[in-house]
């Protein structure tokens, strides 16, 4: 599990910080002391399984805010107060539209604090083992393989296209496309198209479904197009044994 630790409070930070290190089932624990650095990570693709948000920074609220920011960018990420004033935010937490996970009363305890990010860590709806870790800006970030719709080489820079952005990362396409899963597609010398955003296919091109037109070289043109012909006859089978699953359970129900 990835965690942020986000309070004003250096001393706080520190200590938090240093238990949720400590658990087995942490793999990376950020620490932060700025609202707006928090933020920001997310927006990069900062990919928190859970973040730990104090809520007074000095203004009324204004950790609910963050956390109400962050939930707009990663609906996923599991939310966990952490405040001294127990009555005073109760209400103001429950009305917030975040993916609220838990409560810790400061000074916290660590017990509490250990069932808290486990009881996150058992119901979490992130996909893990799904990551592909790129430096970006000087950080290194992860961008869920599920969002990826294609990689483009540019000379020494890498582009990842989203849905929601691009990033750019000085590496090499061969590099990147051996941390990839299978159902990624190397058409091209400049280009790899996750499969599942291909609307048609050609002996020329990829059409996808965002209508962007991706370029078949023709030395990787009937590789392509197996790779791809495996593909759909996968995933029809899968559908086919889902359906027939689904009307199965029906009649043992009747």
């Amino acid at each position: 599990m990835r965690v942020a630790v986000c309070d004003k409070d250096p001393q706080v930070l520190e200590q938090v910080a240093g238990w949720v290190r400590d658990m087995e089932f942490v793999s990376r624990c950020d620490t932060f002391s700025l609202l707006s650095k928090i933020v920001r990570a997310v927006e990069l693709g900062g990919d928190y399984d859970i973040i730990l948000m104090a809520i007074s920074w000095g203004e009324e609220h204004d950790g609910i805010d963050a956390a109400r920011r962050i939930g707009q960018l990663d609906a996923r990420a599991k939310i966990i107060y952490m405040s001294q004033y127990t009555e005073k935010y109760v209400q103001e937490i429950f009305l917030s539209p975040v993916n609220l996970s838990g409560f810790l009363v400061k000074p916290v305890d660590r017990v509490i604090l250990e069932r808290n990010l486990q009881k996150a860590m058992l119901t979490s709806q992130k996909p893990r083992d799904r990551r592909l870790e790129i430096k970006y800006k000087n950080a290194v970030i992860s961008v869920l393989y599920e969002d990826i719709i294609y990689l483009e080489s540019m000379g020494h820079t890498i582009v990842i296209h989203t849905e929601g952005r691009d990033y750019q990362s000085y590496d090499r396409l061969e590099r990147v496309l051996a941390a990839l899963p299978e159902h990624f597609l190397h058409c091209h010398k400049s280009y790899v198209v996750n499969m599942n955003y291909i609307r048609t296919m050609d002996k020329k091109k990829l059409i996808l479904v965002n209508g962007k037109e991706i370029p078949i070289s023709r030395a990787r043109v009937n590789e392509s197009r197996q790779r791809y012909k495996l593909y759909t006859e996968e995933l029809l089978l899968s559908l086919k044994n889902r359906k027939v699953k689904e009307n199965n359970g029906g009649a043992g129900t009747k």
